[in-house]
C-alpha cells in the first residue's frame, strides 16, 4: 500500500468527512489503487466431481475432512480430486480450504465478530493457530487487519 493510498483509506474512515468531500477523496482513491500481485477473489469450482465438497466446505468452512474421506464419500479417488482442484481453481484442495477459511474470516471479522469466535467457527483448535494460518494467507495478523492500523504488506 502506498503512503498515498494510506492517507486517503485513513481520511476515508473519518466520521467528520462531509458527502462532497468523501465523494472526491474516493476518486481519487479508484485513481490511484493498483491491482495486486496476489489473487484475493476465492474461484469456485465448478467442476461436478468436486462442488459437493465445495457446497459442503462453503456451508460449513470447519470441516475438516480430507481428500481421501472426501474420495471416499464421492467414490472416486483422491488424485482425482486433487487434479479436478487445480484446473477448476488453479489452488490445490489445502490452498482452496484455506482460502475460503480466510474468506470466511475476514467475513466474520469485519461484522465485529472476535478472533475467538472466528476461530472456533473456523474449526481451529486455538486462536493461535487461526491467527497463524490467517498470516500465512494474509501477511498480517487478524488483529491488526481490523485494527486500522497501518501495516506493510512484502
Amino acid at each position: 500500500m502506498t503512503p498515498l493510498l494510506e492517507s486517503l483509506l485513513l481520511r476515508l474512515a473519518g466520521a467528520d468527512l462531509g458527502a462532497g468531500a468523501r465523494a472526491r477523496t474516493e476518486a481519487v482513491v479508484f485513481d490511484v489503487l493498483e491491482p495486486a500481485d496476489r489473487q484475493f477473489a476465492l474461484d469456485l469450482p465448478g467442476d461436478p466431481r468436486i462442488d459437493p465438497i465445495a457446497e459442503a466446505l462453503l456451508a460449513n468452512p470447519a470441516d475438516d475432512r480430507g481428500l481421501a474421506e472426501w474420495a471416499a464419500e464421492l467414490q472416486t479417488s483422491d488424485r482425482t480430486i486433487t487434479r479436478a482442484f487445480r484446473q477448476a481453481t488453479g489452488l490445490s484442495f489445502a490452498q482452496w480450504r484455506q482460502a475460503l477459511r480466510v474468506h470466511e474470516a475476514l467475513a466474520l471479522l469485519s461484522g465485529g465478530a472476535d478472533i475467538r469466535a472466528v476461530s472456533e467457527r473456523l474449526g481451529y483448535a486455538q486462536p493461535s493457530t487461526f491467527i497463524a494460518a490467517f498470516r500465512r494467507v494474509m501477511r498480517v495478523t487478524p488483529g491488526r487487519l481490523m485494527s486500522g492500523i497501518p501495516y506493510q504488506v512484502s
